[in-house]
């Protein structure tokens, strides 16, 4: 069975921008349209593929094959469409404590980031809610959070 979210590595930048070093970031599975792209060098990272998030419009350039990420993610069964992760920022503010949150598995995106501290967390994981764009941070890692929607 498939996730909600799928986790895809060697992302290497975001609409003409690139990125420090590549990202792993998790994807909506229903929500993105997948381009097998002439090989285009990105950063150092041969980009092979290209994702386009349809509820922005965003393109992002991975290594990772069109075939390799429908494989992994083809849905087959019942998945979760929602799941929880502990928040400790939004939109770059600490909150005083902790909160856990719950999120729709196919309205967000997840960007793994360089980690960065909000109050005593060290978040790993930025969320994206696409609708309203609020960022949220949390120490759960993209592929922890792509599992609990499978």
């Amino acid at each position: 069975m498939a996730a909600n979210i799928i986790s895809v590595a060697n992302v290497a930048g975001k609409n003409g921008v690139v990125f420090d070093s590549v990202k792993t970031i998790g994807f909506p599975i229903a929500n993105i349209l997948l381009q097998q792209i002439p090989s285009t060098t990105i950063g150092s990272t041969a980009c092979v593929t290209k994702i386009t998030l349809l509820p922005t419009g965003d393109q992002y350039f991975t290594s990772t094959t069109v075939a390799s990420i429908y494989t992994s993610s083809a849905y087959t069964g019942s998945a979760k469409v929602s799941f929880t992760s502990t928040i400790a920022g939004v939109n770059e503010n600490a909150l005083a404590t902790t909160s856990v949150t719950g999120f729709p598995s196919t309205g967000v995106i997840l960007e793994s980031i360089t980690s960065k501290t909000y109050g005593s967390t060290a978040c790993v994981t930025k969320i994206t809610s696409l609708s309203t764009g609020t960022e949220y941070f949390t120490a759960d890692t993209v592929a922890t959070l792509a599992a609990l929607t499978a």
